[in-house]
């Protein structure tokens, strides 16, 4: 059981990583998008501590380091898409708390591909996959804030996806 304390400090990290995130989808930038991502990220991590959801503290933590080294490059190489994925599989091993600690381990795989593509069309519409399983995981663990960010992600998420590729193609 969290006490109310760690409680509301975990709600006060995601709020701040709330804002990161929905700045991010913003910007039409991959670096920049994935440096916002990055800080949010972090803020998640203890975020998910205090509410000791360890599964989806550790997968960020993996999170923050491959943004780190897949926005050292422009096209990044297959390797580094394979050890990620491969750490947040070996997560399960510490943090596995029945079928639960599957959900961000699923969207973190699926997002960090769509990373290493590259596409920002393609991170944009991954992005609404990795929130929808995020949404069932935050109100699991009671990550409120997150779950709010989560839904306002997604919904920057369809906004950006009309603003850079459904408008764009209109005209």
């Amino acid at each position: 059981m969290v006490s109310t304390k760690n409680f509301l400090i975990a709600q006060a990290f995601g709020l701040i990583a709330l804002v990161l995130v929905v700045i991010s989808f913003q910007i039409n930038n991959k670096k920049k998008l994935v440096n916002l991502q990055a800080i949010g990220k972090l803020c998640n991590i203890f975020e998910y501590a205090f509410l000791h959801a360890f599964s989806g503290a550790i997968v960020f933590v993996i999170c923050v380091i491959r943004n780190y080294v897949f926005n050292k490059y422009e096209k990044v190489p297959i390797k580094y898409l394979i050890i990620t994925i491969l750490l947040v599989l070996l997560s399960l091993l510490f943090t596995y708390d029945g079928l639960i600690s599957l959900l961000p381990v699923t969207a973190t795989c699926i997002y960090t591909y769509a990373l290493w593509k590259g596409n920002l069309k393609l991170i944009r519409r991954i992005d609404i996959i990795t929130c929808s399983i995020f949404l069932l995981y935050t109100l699991r663990v009671s990550a409120l804030m997150s779950f709010i960010a989560t839904l306002l992600e997604l919904t920057s998420s369809l906004l950006a996806i009309y603003r850079y590729d459904i408008k764009k193609i209109k005209r």
